[in-house]
């Protein structure tokens, strides 16, 4: 089976777009002469620009990208996010195969429905890009994030964080306690105390990461801080990208800029409160991801009747216990004490 022209359709996040790149790079392995084009919001095409496995991105915005679409008229369209509007796209699309998930809205319209089974706590996110794929694929890539930064963007991140006060010759951690929903959020003053304790027991430098509707926690946690951290708020997703390749010790929340760091495998310690860890954990080896069990895992995560107790009342200690073992593991510690 040979398809010349390839569409891939995702719609939601950052993190869940990072995440299916290695479905991408497995329809580039098994069709290596096929156009592929990825439907998808603004944010995510960011993310694949200079991606060798994607030819082209189409905005999926507003009602215009329903005749680029059907202009494009491939011979497989992949829905890959288990969505209904994923699912009238590719049937819209005009597609000969038209692959996705069953059972969301509009299913029906495709000619090749998996079931999807997954409960939560067994499978990461990418593995399951991964089996939708494998449908279609007789090769599959590695599960490994791709996200590509040319020289010139690094040197662009660089001077940006030269700028903010950060001296690039000495290890520094930025913190990134921003995140898509309110319950994912470890208050602010955790952060404060980490980014201390990380100054003065390690002489560490400390940098705050924020984006837009995010000035506020970042504010707060400056202020609750005896040092006083850098503030560095890129101005678009692939300027964040270029400044977190150069980051020593990288400390969020559950949250696009997790995956990102986890893309450019750089050290990574990921606090999860009710979310599921196991699909949306920071895929690298040089990752961690601490969380509090109260033995209520799985959960209803939006709908919790604890207050969230995971998360908001995680202690201090927890955290830096585990950055600590990120400090003493052979693979990671030496290289957070060095320069990058």
């Amino acid at each position: 089976m040979g398809f010349r022209r390839i569409l891939l359709i995702r719609r939601d996040g950052i993190g869940d777009m990072l995440n299916t790149t290695p479905a991408i790079a497995s329809l580039r392995l098994s069709y290596p002469d096929s156009r592929i084009v990825v439907a998808c919001r603004p944010s995510q095409a960011d993310l694949l620009k200079h991606n060798p496995d994607v030819d082209e991105t189409i905005a999926l915005r507003g009602l215009n990208f329903v005749g680029k679409v059907r202009r494009l008229k491939p011979d497989l369209a992949v829905a890959a996010q288990n969505a209904y509007l994923c699912n009238l796209t590719a049937a819209f699309s005009g597609a000969r195969i038209k692959l996705g998930w069953k059972g969301k809205r509009f299913s029906s319209l495709l000619s090749i429905r998996v079931p999807y089974r997954y409960v939560k706590g067994e499978v990461h996110e990418a593995q399951r890009n991964l089996d939708l794929i494998a449908k279609v694929c007789d090769r599959l890539a590695p599960l490994r994030l791709k996200l590509a930064l040319r020289e010139e963007e690094r040197e662009t991140g660089m001077q940006e964080i030269i700028r903010a006060g950060i001296d690039p010759r000495r290890p520094w951690c930025a913190i990134h306690p921003g995140g898509s929903s309110w319950d994912k959020l470890w208050p602010p003053d955790g952060f404060a105390r980490i980014g201390e304790r990380l100054s003065e027991r390690y002489g560490m430098q400390v940098a705050i990461i924020f984006g837009p509707g995010e000035e506020g926690i970042a504010g707060e946690i400056a202020s609750q801080m005896r040092i006083k951290p850098a503030l560095i708020q890129p101005e678009n997703v692939r300027r964040l990208a270029a400044v977190i390749a150069h980051v020593s010790l990288f400390i969020c929340n559950d949250s696009g800029p997790m995956h990102i760091a986890a893309a450019l495998e750089v050290p990574t310690l990921a606090i999860f409160g009710p979310t599921d860890h196991v699909r949306w954990r920071p895929l690298s080896e040089k990752a961690k991801v601490i969380r509090r069990d109260l033995g209520c895992f799985p959960c209803s995560a939006h709908k919790c009747r604890r207050g969230y107790e995971c998360i908001k009342k995680l202690p201090v200690d927890l955290v830096w216990k585990g950055l600590e073992e990120m400090l003493e593991d052979e693979n990671i510690g030496v290289e957070l004490l060095t320069h990058r």
